[in-house]
């Protein structure tokens, strides 16, 4: 999804349900990339058993 610096003022829900999709998010100004935002991998649930301290 490309989004512009209006866009992540007005339409910030549309942004976060991208990211929620797991999409990238790539920020433009002026037509120009300034960044890329990316949605954040999910932390899997380790067991007491499979932690390396036991």
């Amino acid at each position: 999804m490309k989004a512009t610096v209006v866009d992540l003022r007005y339409k910030m829900n549309d942004v976060l349900k991208a990211l929620d999709r797991n999409k990238k998010v790539t920020v433009l100004y002026r037509g120009k990339v300034k960044g890329v935002l990316v949605p954040v991998a999910q932390k899997q649930r380790m067991s007491m058993i499979d932690h390396p301290f036991f």
